[in-house]
């Protein structure tokens, strides 16, 4: 066996096994329930699972039942693989936005700690509460402002 079919047979492993984890789970008769769903043997899909390549009919059904691509079963990368100038404004955008959460999470995370002491002392609470209340007032601006972005068509 060459080098990119081998190739081909361990990422075709990889995905046909996420794709029946996906589908049916991890658990004891998993595979069996993917066989049937293709109406092959367990045998034939335990084999899949093993880096065994399909005829192309076979995997023509794969892609069909498991709605997946078939040069991505195989991880054949192609052209359509590259992102848009506009997806990858978005993608960044994403980025920050995760940024951001996990920023606010800690900020969460230690206004919790700080308002259960603040409940001994109305004026803190009120205090801390204002505190979130901008916080969110601020969350609220950045969601309008990415519904704003999206609302408005870029050039990409």
């Amino acid at each position: 066996m060459n080098n990119s079919k081998k190739s081909y047979a361990r990422e075709f492993a990889y995905r046909i096994k996420q794709l029946r984890i996906q589908k049916f789970g991890d658990q004891r008769g998993a595979q069996s329930a993917a066989a049937l769903a293709l109406s092959i043997s367990p045998a034939e899909w335990r084999g899949y699972e093993m880096g065994v390549l399909p005829g192309a009919d076979r995997l023509a059904h794969i892609c069909r039942t498991f709605e997946c691509d078939a040069n991505w079963l195989l991880g054949v990368s192609s052209s359509t693989d590259t992102l848009s100038s506009s997806q990858e404004e978005f993608v960044k955008l994403l980025a920050t936005t995760q940024e951001l959460i996990h920023g606010i999470d800690e900020i969460h995370t230690s206004y919790l700690s700080v308002m259960l002491d603040a409940l001994k002392d109305p004026a803190i609470a009120q205090q801390q509460c204002y505190k979130l209340y901008k916080i969110a007032r601020g969350l609220k601006d950045l969601h309008k402002q990415v519904n704003d972005d999206k609302a408005t068509p870029s050039g990409g």
